[in-house]
């Protein structure tokens, strides 16, 4: 999913079902697009599966297919599946460290950390394929 058709699914997500005169007057105002972008961009959505469309009476009603903090789960999941796992304890932290979050969602935070921490292995193994990874750690670094 591109970052245009983000921006339409989280304005589906916030008013569902919502009509495209609602999504256009939207990201009209934040995204400066014009009423044909949406409307390409819904149409897109729609063929993708992502967005599903009411048109028994108009104006068409859409509704998002997808949940929504399951996608934002696994959207962050596969950025992460992108770096080195022997990183993303220090993207984790330098991320939390710029977020503005409330004092229960700190404690929540801090409650799995400590849960976690139980659990954790001494060392994490790179999984990082030859050429990949700058860590240099493991023998599958090394070219056969």
């Amino acid at each position: 999913m591109s970052e245009s058709e983000w921006e339409v699914l989280r304005v589906i997500w916030t008013h569902q079902p919502v009509t495209s005169h609602l999504i256009i007057e939207v990201l009209t105002h934040k995204m400066g697009w014009a009423a044909s972008t949406v409307k390409t961009l819904l149409r897109r959505l729609e063929e993708k599966k992502i967005v599903a469309v009411n048109k028994e009476k108009r104006p068409f009603q859409y509704t998002a297919v997808l949940n929504e903090r399951e996608t934002v789960v696994e959207r962050l999941e596969n950025i992460l599946s992108q770096t080195c796992c022997k990183q993303i304890g220090n993207d984790l932290y330098q991320l939390l460290s710029q977020q503005n979050l409330s004092t229960e969602q700190w404690a929540n935070i801090a409650q799995l950390a400590i849960e976690k921490q139980n659990t954790a292995k001494e060392q994490i193994e790179c999984q990082c394929s030859y050429g990949q990874c700058p860590c240099q750690c493991c023998c599958h670094h090394k070219k056969d």
